[in-house]
């Protein structure tokens, strides 16, 4: 295994752990997750307009695998849900 991906692999170990371990110091796990998730979605927002878009093909697989779990829990995908 090369050390990139060594590397890769225990970043993302640590990161896990750090998730877990900041859900569950708190007392209101609702309110952990929630600023967990903002945090993360915040960073992401950030990073995003600087990353290639994805190859054309790979749309299909993400249509396909989105349309298959929507199906499995018996909802529909939607843009919105109100």
């Amino acid at each position: 295994m090369s050390f990139d991906v060594m590397f890769i692999v225990l970043f993302a170990a640590l990161l896990h752990a750090a998730w877990n371990a900041f859900i569950k110091s708190g007392d209101n796990k609702l309110v952990e997750t929630t600023l967990l998730v903002t945090g993360a979605g915040a960073i992401a927002g950030v990073a995003l307009p600087f990353l290639p878009a994805p190859a054309q093909p790979s749309s299909g697989t993400w249509r396909a695998s989105t349309s298959w779990s929507a199906a499995r829990s018996g909802r529909r995908p939607s843009a919105s849900r109100t």
